[in-house]
């Protein structure tokens, strides 16, 4: 298809010139018919003819694309192109080439105190440029601005064919249609950021709960520890009796063992003695009680000990909650000579450490006076065999 008269030219220089060297083949291939005919007809220089033409053709066209490349286009009144034929035309000129409708509708603009006085502004809004909108919100917008205080801008628009919003903006405040692609994204983020607050705050509360009932079992657990698990209390005190042992003594004591809050064990029995003059001594905890019996002296009555021993009793099973357990403990004391040569060594009190099952050891002390007036020998431990 020819568009314009330079294509018309262009085609019709290149038909000349095809013509031209159509005939010059014919005349070589018919040199008798080139002899009868001028000598102009059969001349040499028909040779260059095509060229030139050739030449002018490719000069026609050129010119001619020149001026269509930039002739403005011609816009309809209606302003607005066919699809057809925006899309022949270059990018860069499709913008000039189509009327683009505004993105920017302003369906509703009023000015006042949010009554019958307000006053409809749209038709001067949508008659600004409407790529976008920023607009001081003051009385200038009204030839008469309406009475009364708080005035305000009440805008319905939509963007790019877009849902209908309506905005308010308070007098002296301004107005930004569309709101800020920028601030908006802005406002978005915020939104996560302060979601996700939220739900740190709420697990850090939630943790901190835990944290607390955590801190409240450990004081808990801190106070069970610091009370007393296993109490013992003294029933009665006795001296044993036994000759030839000038570098010791024996001291019985009838005791009560009891776990407070669970069952346990006991697993060692400690004991030291304090005597008069501010000294302590470690005792060795017997074992065995077997070379030793109980006597009562104003009734003559008289049991094996060990039958009472509360350690071997202790050993053999463990400690029940609220289950009392009661018998005898016997404790060698060493003694210098110098402390034997009193009658009774003054001891002053006795401290007793039961270790339990978690190895926590509970200590009782016992001081005089004691349990049992043991110096009236009211009650005695003799040793079975008297030497």
């Amino acid at each position: 298809m020819l568009r314009g008269l330079s294509d018309q030219v262009t085609f019709s220089f290149l038909v000349i010139a095809g013509i031209v060297m159509a005939v010059e083949q014919a005349l070589k291939d018919a040199p008798k018919l080139a002899a009868v005919l001028p000598g102009w007809v059969s001349s040499s220089l028909w040779n260059y003819v095509p060229l030139l033409f050739l030449i002018a053709a490719g000069i026609v066209w050129t010119v001619g694309w020149i001026k269509r490349r930039f002739k403005p286009v011609p816009v309809s009144e209606d302003k607005s192109l066919t699809t057809d034929t925006a899309a022949k035309l270059k990018p860069e000129r499709i913008a000039t080439a189509i009327a683009v409708e505004p993105k920017l509708k302003i369906h509703s603009a009023l000015y006042g105190v949010g009554n019958d006085s307000d006053i409809q502004i749209a038709d001067k809004l949508n008659g600004q440029k409407r790529e976008g909108l920023v607009l001081a919100v003051n009385n200038n917008l009204v030839n008469h601005p309406p009475e009364g205080k708080f005035r305000h801008l009440a805008v319905k628009y939509s963007w790019d064919g877009g849902e209908p919003q309506t905005v308010s903006i308070p007098e002296d405040g301004w107005l930004m249609l569309p709101p800020d692609a920028q601030i908006q994204k802005l406002h978005s983020q915020v939104e996560v950021a302060e979601a996700k607050l939220r739900q740190r705050e709420s697990r850090l509360e939630q943790l901190q709960r835990q944290l607390d009932k955590a801190d409240r079992t450990i004081a808990e657990n801190k106070a069970v520890a610091k009370t007393p698990q296993i109490h013992v209390y003294l029933n009665e005190m006795a001296w044993g009796l036994r000759k030839y042992w000038l570098d010791r003594t024996f001291v019985f004591l009838d005791c009560t063992v009891v776990s407070i809050n669970k069952s346990t064990s006991v697993l060692s029995i400690s004991a030291f003695v304090r005597m008069s003059d501010g000294s302590r001594l470690r005792c060795k905890v017997m074992d065995s009680l077997s070379e030793w019996r109980y006597e009562v002296s104003y009734s003559g009555k008289r049991s094996e000990l060990e039958e009472l021993s509360l350690w071997a009793k202790l050993k053999n099973e463990p400690l029940e909650e609220e289950r009392k357990q009661s018998g005898w403990l016997g404790l060698e004391v060493p003694l210098s000579e110098e402390v034997f040569t009193k009658r009774h060594p003054e001891i002053a009190a006795i401290d007793l450490g039961v270790t339990d099952a978690k190895t926590v050891e509970h200590v009782i002390t016992f001081s005089a006076p004691w349990i049992g007036h043991p110096e009236k020998h009211l009650i005695v431990a003799k040793h079975v065999t008297q030497q």
